[in-house]
């Protein structure tokens, strides 16, 4: 059979694939249930199931040999690819993100945490829709990140931190950007295992941060949704120059969990 793929075949791959994720997960956490002691009973209260399951994932992530303890007896008898599949997760990325820009299951957001490298990632979402849940961008929120068949999803839980940025904040997030957009995207597994190594290698060679002193007042239009796989294009002057009104790698090294208002837990998303 010859000819272009038609939306109904790429939808019905998209359903394939989130299928699996949830299968996988599924199996993955009911083992860390067991070996936790966790009560296992049947509850038809959504609510009660999910607080499991994202107990469950505080623990898989808390104990990360706990993969290599249920790849090593596959009670579910995965195959080989399934098997890969959850190796692969023995290294999440997890910390603070911005959200910066939502295009259907997709969004794009910058680490936030001290010392990570300015990068645009962007995140496939199982299940819902971008602009469900973030209706303010941009915002603060709290993330695990996991491969999964060539590309970056969540472990199931997205935490909203906030989404009222602080005098000043606006132009943080606008220095990270400029910087993200010398840098590739990262949007496949091999981009989120570089950005570990990368994270790695500058924890063991912290510099102590600058402070960035310059306040603006966010625009309206900074706050506007962009696409998730476009970054905003570097000054003609180049990342270090530092023209009047333009960010400097001195607001760009300033934490951008530091430019929001005090958070508040507010979990968005159901854990699978």
């Amino acid at each position: 059979m010859t000819g272009k793929r038609t939306d109904k075949a790429a939808n019905d791959d998209a359903a394939c694939s989130e299928a699996d994720f949830l299968r996988l997960m599924k199996v993955l956490l009911a083992f860390v249930m067991v070996r936790s002691d966790a009560p296992r009973s049947p509850s038809r209260d959504l609510q009660a199931r999910i607080a499991a399951a994202s107990d469950a994932l505080d623990r898989l992530w808390e104990v990360p040999q706990l993969i290599d303890e249920f790849l090593a007896e596959n009670p579910a008898h995965l195959d080989e690819r399934d098997l890969a599949t959850i190796a692969s997760w023995r290294s999440p990325v997890m910390g603070h993100f911005v959200v910066t820009g939502i295009q259907g299951k997709r969004f794009a957001c910058l680490p936030a945490d001290a010392d990570t490298p300015p990068r645009l990632i962007v995140v496939q979402l199982i299940r819902r829709e971008a602009d469900e849940l973030f209706r303010t961008i941009p915002c603060l929120i709290e993330l695990v990140l996991l491969p999964f068949r060539g590309a970056i999803v969540t472990d199931g839980r997205i935490k909203r931190l906030s989404s009222a940025t602080k005098p000043g904040g606006a132009l943080v997030i606008e220095s990270r950007l400029r910087l993200a957009a010398l840098h590739k995207l990262v949007q496949i597994p091999s981009d989120l295992a570089e950005l570990t190594q990368s994270n790695l290698e500058k924890t063991a060679d912290r510099t102590r941060d600058e402070p960035g002193a310059c306040a603006t007042k966010p625009t309206r239009d900074e706050s506007q949704r962009g696409d998730p796989s476009r970054a905003p294009a570097p000054s003609k002057h180049g990342s270090t120059a530092s023209p009047r009104g333009s960010p400097t790698p001195q607001h760009a090294r300033a934490m951008l969990n530091a430019s929001f208002t005090s958070p508040h837990d507010n979990k968005e998303g159901a854990s699978p």
